[in-house]
């Protein structure tokens, strides 16, 4: 699994989503959630599964994030053991 460190989603259609390159190997049983930097969830995945529902950069409540440096949160299920990532992805538009 690639976690990238930047996306840019100005809907130019390249790199408009943050997408985590093998992620669906590992579904269902994948969380995804972003926070910004105060540390409110800005996105959060929905029924285990990313590879269906990629981040756009894009809040929850339907918004363009701004242009910054946002925190994830990332736990996947292997074999009935959690595993956790956490990291940081930018935001460029």
């Amino acid at each position: 699994m690639f976690i990238p460190s930047v996306f840019t989603p100005n809907a130019d259609g390249i790199n408009d989503f943050w997408d985590i390159y093998n992620i669906q190997l590992y579904e269902p049983g994948v969380s995804v959630k972003i926070f910004n930097r105060w540390g409110q969830r800005v996105y959060e995945n929905k029924n285990n599964e990313y590879s269906n529902d990629l981040w756009d950069g894009v809040n929850m409540k339907g918004r363009d994030v701004e242009i910054a440096t946002y925190y994830y949160v990332i736990e996947v299920d292997i074999d009935s053991n959690q595993k956790k990532y956490t990291g940081y992805v930018v935001v460029k538009r």
